[in-house]
């Protein structure tokens, strides 16, 4: 049976043509391969979690002849305006990531960036347009432990249009930016292989961009102004961090043994014991102070290291006489909790150390 929106798409609203409001596509433009759209006054389409809402963002199969970079440019550029609005809201959007995202993940510089927003409005630009979008997407909190419907579509939209930008040989730093912020959202929800699998692709393109030259002089040289080379080395190192956290998650194993007689062994138990009691009394006080405005900035680095504190507990240090573990354990799962209204990997977390307890 097929399934219809409870308003015209934007397509056929906007020339004033008869909508018959089919999902996921009007058979308007269904005929003349168009992108069909059907959204709300004041954001991403659709208003709920079915199915229908859900397909209200779609692309129909394009015809081959179509697939040029300004067709492509030109429909990213309409994404940002349908999704997000006018550029007074693009402005709102960014002002919200630089308030909470950038703090603990500075890859972009603020100033410049709002200097080249003015290009969306002016000339086609898709990858500073894909940033915006990006943007966007790193605001999303969990509902009900999972992602939004309506979010998960734009994901995977930015997915694609990140693959499409690359086959029309677009590589820019702002197309590494929103690589790697598309891989902060994956780590961040805890959605694998796809994350580890992102920040192999955001290496390869770094470097064939020059972003990974460690000279100063080399990157003001390959990228023409000191700015432009500094966001380059931000970006780098943005990678490098994400790419090491991304290997202590995947590959971590509570391999530390209690020591032997060797002091330097001693030494580092007994250091390991007071920074995981150092993390357990921090994490008591944040959960007990927590405002909205910290969850809404919290990094996302931050919920593994709390989760491999409680592992070490329940394993190697669970007879620790400096350390009540249980007690500890409690404190961090509670933690965990809250912080997995922001970052759904919380919640994986909380499950594994659940499997964990279960086991032993």
């Amino acid at each position: 049976m097929s399934s219809y929106a409870n308003r015209v798409c934007l397509r056929c609203r906007t020339h004033k043509r008869k909508c018959d409001k089919l999902l996921p596509v009007c058979s308007l433009c269904k005929r003349l391969n168009r992108v069909c759209c059907y959204t709300e006054p004041n954001g991403i389409a659709g208003s709920g979690n079915s199915p229908e809402d859900v397909s209200s963002i779609s692309l129909p199969v394009p015809d081959l002849a179509q697939l040029t970079s300004p067709n492509i440019s030109h429909t990213i550029r309409t994404q940002v305006f349908t999704i997000i609005g006018d550029e007074s809201r693009i402005r709102a959007v960014a002002a919200v990531y630089f308030r909470t995202i950038h703090p603990w993940f500075p890859i972009l510089a603020e100033g410049p960036f709002y200097e080249r927003l003015t290009h969306i409005l002016t000339y086609t630009s898709p990858d500073l347009s894909l940033l915006t979008l990006c943007m966007v997407l790193l605001g999303v909190k969990p509902v009900d432990d999972e992602i939004p419907p309506r979010m998960r579509s734009l994901y995977i939209l930015l997915k694609g249009f990140i693959a499409t930008l690359e086959a029309i040989e677009i590589n820019s730093l702002e197309l590494l930016q929103c690589r790697l912020l598309l891989t902060i959202f994956e780590v961040g929800h805890g959605m694998y292989p796809a994350a580890y699998i992102s920040i192999g692709a955001n290496v390869r393109a770094a470097v064939a961009l020059g972003a990974n030259e460690v000279s100063k002089a080399q990157l003001e040289e390959m990228f023409k102004s000191p700015g432009r080379a500094d966001e380059a080395r931000r970006i780098w190192r943005g990678i490098v961090i994400t790419d090491r956290a991304l290997m202590t998650i995947l590959e971590f194993g509570c391999s530390l043994k209690a020591p032997g007689s060797e002091s330097c062994a001693a030494a580092s138990y007994e250091l390991q014991q007071d920074v995981i009691g150092e993390l357990v009394n921090a994490s008591e006080s944040f959960a007990a102070q927590i405002t909205p405005a910290d969850l809404e900035a919290l990094p996302v680095f931050v919920v593994h290291s709390v989760y491999k504190a409680a592992r070490l507990l329940l394993g190697v240090l669970r007879d620790s006489p400096k350390l009540d573990s249980g007690r500890a354990v409690s404190v961090l799962e509670n933690v965990l909790q809250c912080m997995s209204t922001r970052w759904m990997t919380g919640k994986r977390y909380l499950d594994e150390l659940k499997r964990q307890k279960t086991a032993s």
